[in-house]
């Protein structure tokens, strides 16, 4: 067993089958409007400023409401609008099962039991030992990775572990993102998860859909993500007064000989994701 969605729960002990789960996820995503499409319908955005938000999402850690304000087409008054809306409209999982049919109220209340004791022995701390984070950019790198894959790719994630040794991929077709940086400290940081994993960052990253064999777009929009991420990192060392700066996003094998690695586990509805961040130079260069 290990750290998991409450919808994969239920699917995995026999409490719902996968129609009732998509049809609860369809009912789930109709119901939970985003940020930006709830203040559209409250007339207090239009498409062309959600768009410049978007932006300038890509280049500053900040939540959507934080940066409509930052641009001047919110107050804090009309953000706070927005999330109430949002908070009094929100369906979770569970009520989307009981609403589209699935679980009766009572059943729902006995899975949750079932679900919360079930992940009780897996509640995790993302908590960086300082000797396995001696340059003080690993948690903020993964913080940023996690943020930017709900914000940008709509992915919800969970932090599942953390690894010090990067092991070979086996039995899925893998992509790897890679974004070297130099100043105060050398090093990379690094995305990889399966082909269909990635071509869901990558339709979130072009605007449009991609296969999962479409390598060439998915590794540009998956460097292209990486690239914001990096661009996030580098202002976080900014404000702790450490240079870091960016080399061109590439593609391949990440080089571990030699280097302190560490590799977050980040749990997906549809499968993990890697981020991997790296210290130490390269012993070989980079390889598309």
């Amino acid at each position: 067993m290990a750290v998991r969605f409450f919808g994969q729960f239920l699917l995995e002990n026999g409490a719902i089958n996968a129609e009732q789960l998509l049809a609860a996820l369809s009912y789930q995503e109709k119901m939970n409007l985003k940020f930006g499409d709830t203040a559209i319908h409250l007339d207090l955005l239009d498409k062309d400023k959600l768009a410049k938000i978007f932006s300038r999402q890509r280049s500053e850690d900040l939540k959507t409401g934080e940066a409509a304000i930052k641009l001047g087409f919110m107050t804090q008054a009309q953000v706070d609008q927005v999330l109430r809306a949002q908070k009094n409209s929100h369906v979770m999982i569970g009520e989307a099962l009981v609403k589209t049919g699935a679980l009766s109220d009572a059943q729902l209340s006995e899975q949750l039991q079932a679900f919360k004791k079930d992940q009780d022995a897996y509640q995790f701390s993302s908590g960086l030992p300082r000797q396995k984070d001696s340059t003080g950019l690993a948690a903020p790198a993964v913080d940023l990775a996690m943020k930017l894959l709900m914000r940008l790719a709509s992915l919800p994630v969970k932090l599942l572990d953390l690894r010090y040794s990067l092991t070979e991929a086996r039995g899925v077709t893998t992509y790897t993102a890679r974004v070297a940086f130099t100043g105060d400290h050398e090093g990379e940081i690094a995305l990889r998860a399966s082909d269909r994993l990635c071509a869901q960052i990558a339709s979130a990253m072009l605007g449009e859909p991609v296969a999962p064999d479409a390598k060439s777009a998915i590794l540009d929009a998956t460097c292209e993500f990486l690239n914001v991420v990096g661009g996030n990192l580098a202002a976080v060392g900014a404000r702790q007064g450490k240079k870091v700066e960016l080399s061109t996003p590439r593609s391949g094998d990440v080089p571990t000989e030699g280097r302190n690695i560490i590799v977050a586990r980040l749990g997906t509805p549809d499968g993990d994701i890697e981020f991997i961040f790296v210290v130490g130079e390269a012993s070989k260069p980079y390889g598309r």
